[in-house]
C-alpha cells in the first residue's frame, strides 16, 4: 500500500481564488496518481486539503472568535505559530469590515446569520473533484457526524482528510478524528489541527462450530489482513 500525505494551499484571503488554486493541485495530484488507479494499485491520501466537504457543517462564527481571541493575546508579538489570525482570513479588499466582524463574534444573532452566509460561500470544490475518484474514509463510516478538525482549539469545521481508493474501502474498518491521545493528552495541544485516524484490514471471521449431525470436522474460518 502506498500512502500520499497531501498539504494543500491554504489562500484564505484570496477567497475564491484560493479555492482555483486548490483544485488546480488537486488536478496535478490525480494525475500523479493517475498509473495508481489504472494498475488497482492499493492506495491512500491523507493530509490537510484546506478545503471544506460538499454538504459539510462549518460554524465560522467558531472560527471568528477563535481568531479574535489569538489576536487579542499576539498584539503585541510578531511570532508567527500556525495559527490564524485575522488578516490571514479575510482579503486586503475586505479588511475595512475587521471593525465589524469584531461586532459579529459579540452577537448571537449575527453569529447565526454568519454561520449561515459562511456555509454557502466556503469553496468546496477540489473536495467534489477527489471524490468522484476516492472515498472519504471519516464520512463514509460516519455520514451524519460533523468530525471537525480545525482549530484544534475550537473545531470550526473538517478539512482534515483521509482518501482510500476502490481497493481499500472495503477493508475500512475504523475511521476517527483524535481530540485526545494516551493519558488524555488534549489534541489541540499536539497542533492547530486534530488528528485523524483509520483502519484498514479484514476482521477475524468467528468460528463456527460444527453441526452434530455432520459427524465432520469443521475448521474455524480466518480471514487475515
Amino acid at each position: 500500500m502506498t500512502v500520499f500525505v497531501i498539504h494543500l494551499s491554504a489562500a484564505f484571503n484570496r477567497g475564491w481564488a484560493g479555492n482555483h488554486i486548490r483544485i488546480r493541485e488537486v488536478r496535478e495530484i490525480l494525475n500523479i496518481l493517475a498509473p495508481f488507479r489504472a494498475e488497482g494499485k492499493p492506495h491512500i491520501l491523507m493530509g490537510d486539503f484546506n478545503s471544506l466537504s460538499p454538504k459539510d457543517a462549518f460554524t465560522a462564527s467558531a472560527l471568528l472568535k477563535y481568531v479574535m481571541r489569538l489576536d487579542t493575546r499576539r498584539k503585541n508579538l510578531t511570532l508567527n505559530d500556525g495559527h490564524p489570525h485575522l488578516n490571514s482570513v479575510v482579503p486586503p479588499k475586505l479588511r475595512f469590515l475587521n471593525p465589524v466582524l469584531r461586532t459579529v463574534a459579540r452577537s448571537e444573532l449575527l453569529c447565526n446569520l454568519f454561520d449561515l452566509a459562511a456555509y454557502f460561500y466556503a469553496p468546496r470544490g477540489c473536495i467534489r473533484l477527489l471524490s468522484e475518484y476516492y472515498t472519504d474514509c471519516f464520512r463514509h463510516l460516519h455520514p451524519h457526524e460533523q468530525g471537525f478538525t480545525c482549530p484544534a482549539a475550537a473545531p470550526a469545521g473538517r478539512i482534515d482528510y483521509i482518501f482510500a481508493d476502490p481497493t481499500l474501502v472495503e477493508r475500512l474498518e475504523m475511521c476517527h478524528v483524535l481530540v485526545t491521545g494516551e493519558d488524555d493528552f488534549l489534541g489541540e495541544h499536539a497542533s492547530d489541527h486534530l488528528a485523524v485516524t483509520a483502519e484498514f484490514g479484514l476482521g477475524v471471521v468467528p468460528e463456527v462450530p460444527a453441526t452434530p449431525t455432520d459427524n465432520a470436522i469443521s475448521d474455524s474460518a480466518v480471514s487475515r489482513p
